[in-house]
């Protein structure tokens, strides 16, 4: 039985939803274009009543950034955001979790990213709930290595030898002329 949608997919986990009443021991296989994983069994427990309306990303806008920079994004648009909600960026093993967030309505949030050296690559945007209910949109967000200064090695050594050279002709001693007097 397929799932009935998944709400976060990274290269190391897949969170889904599963068909109501689904309980017991079922056989999870994830497919993609590439081809199929194999087959593991888990067991489902029913908990208690399922709370709808988790959130959706569906968009955000900038999304791209780079190193050592901080982006403000204005729009991160989708569905079923409740106020108190969080914003990170998600790959594996590398969280980045946004500041100043506003969760304007239940469908656009605003929020702040800093991204610090090392940074770099796409990741996928998280929507996180008071309640602990998420969703997300996978590889939205692209952040760049920081070029800045890069290239300047040869300028700024051919400055210091230039300054170096300044600096050692400025203490070469002036020879007088023989037969001239200074005051």
């Amino acid at each position: 039985m397929p799932a009935a949608g998944y709400t976060s997919w990274s290269s190391d986990q897949v969170k889904c939803r599963v068909p109501a009443k689904t309980a017991g021991h079922v056989q999870v296989q994830v497919t993609t274009p590439e081809g199929s994983s194999n087959t593991a069994v888990l067991t489902l427990t029913k908990v208690g009543p399922v709370v709808k309306g988790g959130p959706v990303v569906t968009s955000i806008a900038p999304a791209t950034g780079t190193e050592l920079t901080t982006v403000n994004v204005a729009s991160l648009n989708g569905a079923g955001f409740a106020t108190g909600a969080t914003v990170s960026l998600s790959r594996s093993g590398s969280t980045i979790a946004a500041t100043s967030v506003n969760v304007v309505s239940s469908t656009k949030i605003t929020c702040s990213l800093t991204f610090q050296p090392g940074t770099a690559g796409t990741y996928d945007v998280v929507v996180r709930n008071p309640n602990g209910q998420e969703g997300g949109l996978t590889g939205a967000f692209t952040v760049s290595t920081n070029q800045c200064g890069a290239g300047a090695a040869p300028g700024m050594m051919t400055a210091g030898l230039v300054m170096g050279l300044l600096t050692v002709a400025g203490f070469v001693p002036l020879r007088k002329k023989p037969g001239r007097r200074t005051k």
